[in-house]
């Protein structure tokens, strides 16, 4: 791939660097303010140019490929400009907006351009995925799922991200689970939801359960209560193990015969060495080896069932 733009200095863009850089790929970085410029260059040892997108589009040849990784209300109208000016492929971080609406219109843009848009879910790249996926094929598929995407309720209660940010917190970060069980299992197919509970910050609900089938004939069942303690966890029955993601980076398992939970020893040194999962996506994104990234088409497709857990209106 030729002519790469990472857009952004933040602290989620300076992971994507590292992980372009070690891959060898030559790449130019847009942002913003000279601030951010100047604390990215001081950590990654690369250059940035300041002006913000819309200055580059202007001034430079547009690239074919870029990442997008700056805040999460901009990136919706940055994905269409880079898709109007030709841009072939796109990472964008997740969610990619926390508009359905939104989100068509990039997938609309991005099928009448020939432009392939992914998002960014960063979680299916762990190790531990990866791992445990290939005990699911072993074992000839998921049986049943449980999951739950606790938060902590002082961050929904605090000012570190906008309002608007925070009253979607469910879309913004929470689907990173969500994302990755629909990703292992299945995508729901019949079922229910319940929500209740309203904490300042979040005023949809704060209490979240559900259960159903997948398309895979699993059965799925999750319970988040985002008033009391919690943390995200993933539980994946097959006929011969129970597969544990918590926390997400650890694969622990318990085998029939016994109760006994193990952790798997697993290589996972890309996890350590790079923010956890941003190597091999990066590699994946630019080697063109889609079939473990999450299309705009998926992630549009996901959307309402994300609205329909959070009790969200469109």
């Amino acid at each position: 791939m030729n002519n790469i733009w990472l857009i952004g200095a933040g602290l989620i863009a300076v992971e994507h660097a590292r992980a372009m850089a070690a891959l060898s790929v030559d790449f130019t970085v847009i942002g913003l303010g000279e601030r951010s410029a100047h604390e990215f260059t001081k950590t990654t040892g690369i250059p940035v140019e300041t002006g913000g997108l819309a200055n580059a589009l202007e001034n430079k040849i547009p690239p074919q490929v870029a990442v997008l990784a700056i805040p999460i209300t901009d990136l919706a109208d940055a994905a269409l400009s880079l898709i109007k000016v030709g841009v072939q492929h796109l990472l964008i971080e997740k969610p990619g907006s926390l508009s359905i609406e939104a989100l068509k219109d990039i997938r609309e843009s991005a099928v009448a351009s020939g432009c392939l848009v992914w998002i960014a879910y960063n979680r299916r790249f762990y190790e531990s995925t990866w791992e445990l996926s290939q005990i699911i094929k072993v074992d000839g598929g998921v049986t049943s799922v449980f999951f739950e995407f606790n938060e902590p309720k002082k961050l929904l209660q605090s000012d570190s991200y906008p309002e608007e940010v925070r009253q979607r917190w469910f879309v913004a970060n929470s689907t990173h689970v969500v994302d990755l069980v629909f990703h292992l299992c299945g995508h729901p197919t019949d079922w229910r939801s319940w929500s209740s509970g309203a904490p300042t910050g979040h005023q949809t609900s704060s209490r979240f359960a559900g259960a159903g089938t997948l398309d895979s004939g699993a059965l799925f069942s999750y319970l988040s209560d985002w008033e009391a303690p919690g943390r995200w966890g993933i539980e994946i029955m097959t006929v011969n193990h129970r597969l544990i993601l918590r926390p997400m980076e650890k694969l622990n398992v318990m085998r029939h015969g016994s109760f006994d939970v193990e952790e798997v020893d697993l290589d996972d040194s890309l996890d350590v060495d790079f923010k956890p999962g941003f190597f091999r996506q990066m590699e994946a994104f630019l080697n063109e080896e889609h079939s473990q990234l999450c299309s705009i088409e998926e992630h549009v497709k996901n959307m309402d069932t994300y609205f329909k857990i959070a009790n969200y209106k469109s």
